[in-house]
């Protein structure tokens, strides 16, 4: 109906991309939730292990297993640090971009009142 788009799906996926990282910090905060959940799922099984090692001392795993849950806290940590250091930049990000808080419909200047079109925005 509106003809065929000159956009390959890789060139679509790219504006994508540019749309969600240039207007929004929600990449940054679900990689600091991913760092909590990682962290906390890694010290239950850490914790597991560990019950399991007093508890049932044949039964338990060894060696490797130790190595596995160190791995995965320390690899949590790394994550959530990441993701909390990537939250104060997108912060510091969004400082400088010095964008408005919110975009007025109306001005009032000398007591009378003006509809702002999109093209009155642009500073010439």
């Amino acid at each position: 109906m509106f003809g065929v788009s000159t956009n390959s799906f890789i060139r679509n996926l790219d504006w994508a991309k540019r749309g969600i990282f240039s207007f929004s910090n929600t990449p940054l905060a679900i990689l600091t939730s991913l760092g909590v959940a990682t962290f906390g799922i890694s010290l239950a099984l850490a914790l597991v292990a560990f019950v399991a090692k007093l508890f049932f001392p044949a039964v338990a795993p060894q060696g490797l297993t130790t190595l596995l849950i160190l791995t995965l806290v320390f690899g949590s940590l790394n994550l959530l640090a990441i993701g909390v250091v990537g939250e104060y930049i997108g912060k510091i990000m969004l400082e400088v971009k010095a964008r408005p808080r919110l975009i007025r419909s109306e001005i009032i200047r000398s007591g009378k009142s003006t509809n702002l079109q999109f093209g009155s925005l642009i500073k010439k």
